[in-house]
């Protein structure tokens, strides 16, 4: 055993001797050539998602498109009734009604105690707004609403007696509005909306009753 501890240590000593100095390090070698593709790896996890960006700034308006074809022409509507003339009574008509307020202003003598009616009136209205001042206990009010609406506003009067009526066949009504809080029937207004349809209203302190 002491025999071989002395080889040994003989061996180690041996070998440091002959080990040389550590040399000088070494000018770097040339690149090597690039190397092979490596394999495509694993397709990784999907991300999450990122958050919403701000809208962008409106475009500038585009050009005018051209113009499209003309479209088919549509189906001809149903005939409606005929008409009377453009303002829905004709001359005739009007000359008739005109006449029938002369006669009616005319005073009328009756038989018996019955005095005549001094204090009766009549008128034919077309215009839009008719205030009725009713200077007389008695009036026919023709109105004629081929070209607009009439609206007659009612005096504020504690006597009188009133005949309101439509003689045209268009569409446009005739209003009969009470002054103030009094009523006509309990309501504030009558509408008339054909032709010759007409109100007889009398009028009982400040408020107007249909007779």
């Amino acid at each position: 055993m002491s025999h071989l501890k002395e080889f040994t240590d003989f061996f180690e000593i041996e070998t440091e001797e002959l080990k040389g100095l550590r040399g000088i390090k070494g000018e770097q070698g040339e690149k090597g050539d690039k190397g092979e593709r490596g394999l495509k790896g694993e397709k990784g996890e999907r991300g999450k998602d990122g958050k919403d960006g701000k809208q962008g700034s409106r475009g500038e308006k585009g050009e005018q498109g051209e113009k499209g074809e003309r479209g088919n022409d549509g189906k001809d509507g149903i005939n409606g009734k005929d008409g009377k003339n453009e303002k829905d009574i004709d001359e005739q008509e009007f000359e008739k009604l005109k006449k029938e307020i002369e006669e009616l202003k005319k005073p009328k003598s009756y038989i018996g105690n019955i005095s005549p009616l001094t204090n009766y009136d009549a008128v034919l209205i077309t215009d839009a707004t008719y205030n009725e001042q009713l200077t007389g206990k008695i009036k026919k009010i023709l109105c004629d609403a081929s070209s607009n609406n009439i609206t007659i506003n009612l005096p504020n009067t504690s006597m009188g007696f009133l005949t309101i009526k439509k003689v045209d066949s268009s569409a446009n009504t005739v209003t009969v509005n009470a002054s103030g809080t009094h009523t006509i029937d309990g309501d504030s207004s009558a509408v008339l909306t054909t032709q010759y349809e007409s109100i007889d209203i009398y009028n009982k302190n400040g408020d107007w009753y249909i007779g």
